[in-house]
């Protein structure tokens, strides 16, 4: 997380193929009744995809062969709807899968062997070369004002070298918006703790894993268990929670990581700040302290038709960053990225921009078409629509 830390110092051609009239609604759990977020939204040929926003809606453009939709969520039943029976008051729900009791898991393999493992035989799997089209957007809160947003349309074309799989990837910008507040003086503006350029390669090197656990023997300052569950279908699950082993106000992280132990491919991996009773470090970078104030990771894979994949992967950070001068600010950056669309035909590459920057917004406004009403994107809640509308281009 340190390294995290240092870092905040230092397409119209595709949307004109997709059905002009999308499928829109919100999906809930049908036992509760409560919205499900981040709900895996695809066609049936899994060529076209989105997700379910905070507040369970979704709108999803499709292929002229489209004929069903597919609703996925980890822990729920598949959910595949044809075009022409689908709901007419746009509800859809899941119903959740009955589990047996959890089991702890007793292995005798060490858990960073394992952890390694779990990285090998994943990337093994993943999809390559594969083309990733993703919906990318970041939001920028300074001093509790949000002062930024950005979004576009973002091709990742990804490929693995050498032995180890390392993952490498092209990046082009097709379409781009970027808004600010009036007025607001820039600076802060511009520091990014994840680069957009190497966002579907991070989640992809497993690096929640790599970083936060196993560099530096990192583990052995962790708890670890490992829980099994089992659902009616017969598909098992194992959860690895982590959680620091002291409280001395390091900025160490707690989350889980669930694997499929039957293939050992990794399906989600999520983290948070550790919730010290102790006042968390804070580091000297180069002109300023900084400290972490909260953190939050999120990963997810499917498999689909022999497909292994990344479709989300989102990170929220708030810092407190301070000078001797008495400059004292708190900076928060959240984003979100959505695989959209996927294939292996790379001539998707002769169009658009290779981003250059760090960040969606430094690459300014770039767009021939309101994508974010005709394409694939995560719909605004009506709290972010807000603070979007405050913003000027």
């Amino acid at each position: 997380m340190k390294k995290l830390l240092t870092l905040f110092l230092m397409a119209a051609g595709v949307t004109a193929a997709l059905a002009q009239t999308p499928v829109k609604g919100i999906i809930k759990d049908v036992s509760t009744g409560l919205t499900l977020s981040l709900v895996n939204i695809t066609t049936d040929d899994g060529r076209y995809g989105t997700i379910s926003n905070s507040e369970g809606n979704f709108r999803l453009y499709y292929g002229p062969q489209t004929k069903k939709i597919k609703l996925s969520y980890l822990g729920y039943f598949d959910y595949e709807i044809p075009l022409n029976d689908l709901p007419k008051d746009g509800v859809y729900f899941l119903e959740p899968k009955s589990f047996d009791l959890e089991e702890v898991v007793i292995t005798n393999t060490p858990i960073n062997e394992l952890l390694e493992q779990l990285i090998k035989e994943s990337k093994a799997r993943l999809t390559s070369p594969l083309v990733l089209n993703t919906y990318y957007r970041e939001f920028v809160n300074f001093n509790n004002e949000y002062v930024q947003f950005a979004d576009g349309i973002v091709d990742y074309r990804l490929r693995k070298k050498g032995n180890k799989n390392k993952i490498k990837t092209d990046v082009f910008i097709k379409q781009s918006r970027a808004l600010h507040l009036k007025d607001y003086k820039e600076g802060m503006m511009y520091l990014r703790p994840e680069d957009v350029r190497k966002s579907a390669a991070n989640r992809c090197e497993f690096d929640l894993i790599t970083t936060e656990l196993l560099k530096g023997n990192t583990y052995k300052k962790y708890s670890f268990s490992i829980k099994t569950q089992q659902d009616s279908e017969g598909q098992t699950l194992n959860t690895i929670s982590f959680t620091p082993k002291e409280d001395d106000g390091d900025d160490y992280v707690e989350g889980t990581i669930v694997y499929n132990p039957e293939t050992n491919l990794i399906l989600s991996m999520e983290a948070r700040r550790f919730l010290s009773d102790k006042e968390a470090h804070s580091y000297n970078m180069l002109i300023a302290r900084i400290q972490m104030v909260d953190f939050y990771y999120k990963s997810i894979f499917t498999t689909q038709d022999n497909e292994y994949r990344l479709y989300y992967a989102s990170l929220h950070v708030a810092a407190r960053i301070w000078k001797k001068n008495g400059y004292d600010n708190t900076y928060v950056f959240k984003n979100d990225l959505v695989v959209t669309k996927t294939g292996k035909d790379e001539s998707v590459f002769e169009s658009g921009i290779k981003m250059d920057k760090r960040s969606i917004y430094e690459m300014g406004q770039n767009y021939s078409e309101k994508y974010w009403e005709t394409g694939n994107v995560l719909p605004l809640t009506d709290k972010e629509q807000q603070i979007i509308d405050s913003l000027e281009y």
